[in-house]
């Protein structure tokens, strides 16, 4: 693997770490926020669809 591929990996894998890690602090704190969550979530993998196109 080359060393581009695999730093594109643990990228991805630490921006998915982050979101979970991100979301479970979020509905502990209130989970009455979970549609601007949906919203927020949307527009950050809309954000990263463009990123990765």
């Amino acid at each position: 693997m080359s060393a581009r591929s695999l730093s594109m990996l643990m990228l991805v894998t630490a921006v998915v770490s982050g979101v979970v890690w991100l979301d479970v602090q979020y509905f502990a704190a209130d989970p009455s926020l979970e549609s601007r969550h949906d919203a927020g979530l949307a527009q950050m993998a809309a954000r990263q669809d463009g990123i990765l196109r």
